[in-house]
């Protein structure tokens, strides 16, 4: 008897066990060229813009990291008309600035290669002094802002046109 229920006890917990299946993340995986042409850069930049991912190293581990809307609980967006730039968070508005494209050297007073990049630089409305900036790339469908070259914490964000 009791091999009888011991041999059911172990038969229910094997079948009712199931693997603890973890789902590996996939990187978003941008389909057309990316570029740093400035003319292109102001032709497909105006529109709204939906946050993909965020790629960044994790400092007190030293590994690569992915931040997402699924992982982080929330959403961001920006809508990019003229020279406004609004932000959204969770689909509610967040915060309004300016913007310009510049080039890095109009804002860096350096010397390097990388200053004939596109920069998206966001200026506040109240005293229009410049609040940030961000190199980018850019495609029709997707902007890559390069935080990682500007910010120690972050990382290289991913934004897909709606």
């Amino acid at each position: 008897m009791k091999l009888l229920f011991i041999s059911i006890l172990l038969l229910t917990l094997l079948c009712c066990c199931k693997k603890n299946k973890t789902i590996e993340y996939q990187p978003v995986q941008i389909p057309c060229a990316l570029t740093k042409n400035m003319d292109t850069a102001k032709l497909y930049i105006q529109g709204t813009w939906l946050w993909l991912e965020e790629k960044r190293m994790s400092q007190s581990q030293g590994q690569l990291m992915y931040l997402t809307p699924q992982n982080q609980g929330y959403t961001l967006s920006m809508k990019l008309s003229n020279d406004t730039a609004r932000f959204f968070r969770n689909n509610q508005p967040d915060s309004v600035y300016t913007f310009k494209i510049q080039r890095l050297a109009e804002i860096s007073g350096t010397n390097f290669p990388e200053d004939q990049d596109p920069v998206l630089v966001f200026y506040r409305l109240t005293n229009n002094l410049r609040a940030w900036h961000v190199p980018f790339i850019i495609c029709p469908d997707y902007l890559q802002l390069q935080y990682q070259y500007v910010r120690s914490i972050e990382g290289e964000q991913i934004w897909k046109k709606q």
